[in-house]
């Protein structure tokens, strides 16, 4: 590389950037740290390239610097050129995927949360009542444990009721009834208009009457219109547990229903300590 072509490719990417002033003293000050630098007494210095060496002056050398300081003050008031073409996939999805990270005083605050309702009066009833204590040590439940919508849908009296229903039971272990739902979901179509669609078919759908009388029962609908829900009724193992006698008394248990309305319950579920207290007890 010659020194005329440096100099032409500063002068492109200057040309590519366009007019922009660098901040106030901002070459001044890389060019009065460049002169402090020592001379030596030699005109120029050889810098080697995988194929040989070139001689560049002093003269070349401080016209490329002073082009470089230049360039620096560009680009920190417009920003850095875009990256080839090629890359823009990559580096698009590394953004997307990024996820925020989870400050110190969150762990703290969720640690203390947990911890206190750990020792509550709540804890402690749930901990005598054992069907309560038998349902929430399920394998089967313990993935949705660590999920906020599932945890803030399951402090409603009505969504506990209806996730031991049998029509719902039965309509999510019903391949048509499942996608009924998603369809009803997807149009944003009420009861009505799904009975509708029922009547005006050629041949009536049973999935669809089952969809239709599920919307028409309020705790019912909480549950098809909550997306966790109806991914956790989907789940076999789930459905199975939730049919369970069992889980129908731990569900209407005054001992769970005082836990999950304690604020730490969230806290306790979703890291892992609810389970651990569980266990060790």
């Amino acid at each position: 590389m010659t020194d005329h072509e440096s100099e032409e490719g500063v002068a492109h990417l200057l040309a590519e950037l366009g007019p922009a002033d660098p901040p106030a003293g901002f070459v001044a000050n890389v060019m009065a740290r460049i002169s402090l630098e020592p001379h030596k007494q030699t005109t120029g210095r050889v810098v080697p390239f995988a194929k040989g060496g070139i001689a560049m002056t002093r003269k070349a050398m401080w016209g490329i610097a002073a082009a470089a300081a230049i360039l620096l003050g560009v680009f920190a008031v417009r920003g850095f050129p875009p990256v080839g073409r090629g890359t823009e996939g990559t580096v698009g999805a590394a953004k997307k995927y990024q996820e925020p990270q989870i400050a110190a005083k969150d762990v703290v605050l969720g640690d203390a949360a947990a911890q206190e309702f750990l020792q509550s009066e709540a804890f402690d009833q749930l901990m005598k009542d054992p069907q309560a204590r038998s349902f929430l040590s399920d394998s089967a439940l313990n993935a949705y444990l660590k999920k906020q919508e599932f945890l803030d849908a399951i402090k409603s009296n009505d969504v506990r009721t209806a996730l031991h229903s049998e029509l719902l039971a039965k309509i999510f272990s019903d391949y048509d009834a499942r996608n009924a739902v998603e369809d009803a979901i997807k149009a944003n179509a009420a009861s009505a208009a799904v009975r509708q669609a029922s009547a005006d078919a050629v041949v009536k759908s049973s999935a669809r009457a089952l969809v239709a009388r599920a919307f028409d029962d309020a705790a019912l609908a909480k549950v098809l219109n909550n997306a966790v829900l109806r991914s956790a009724m989907a789940d076999s193992q789930f459905r199975n547990l939730m049919s369970s006698q069992a889980a129908a008394a731990a569900l209407s248990s005054q001992a769970l229903a005082k836990a999950v309305a304690q604020n730490g319950f969230n806290a306790a579920a979703m890291s892992g300590r609810l389970e651990a207290a569980l266990i060790s007890r």
